[in-house]
């Protein structure tokens, strides 16, 4: 397991026998971790930069690479950090 896909998962507390879902549609099917902003800049692996897309939602993306597009779905991470917890 890639080490920034262990960040995210412990970051929103799922274990490794759950099913990720889509934090855009909430499909579980072929879900990928997508960094926000590129690696090569300072964010990284910081979990508030991870969001788990499904793949047409992370091809989606990278196509439509704006900042407009990197604002939702860092509003979007973040409600689903705070959705989460309070599920547990």
């Amino acid at each position: 397991m890639q080490k920034y896909i262990k960040t995210y998962m412990d970051s929103r507390w799922y274990d490794s026998t759950e099913f990720i879902p889509c934090e855009v549609c909430w499909n579980c099917k072929n879900v990928d971790i997508h960094h926000i902003e590129w690696r090569i800049w300072d964010k990284l692996n910081n979990p508030d930069n991870l969001i788990a897309l499904c793949r047409y939602h992370h091809e989606y993306t990278h196509r439509h690479n704006t900042e407009s597009r990197k604002k939702y779905l860092k509003e979007i991470s973040n409600s689903t950090i705070v959705f989460k917890k309070m599920v547990w």
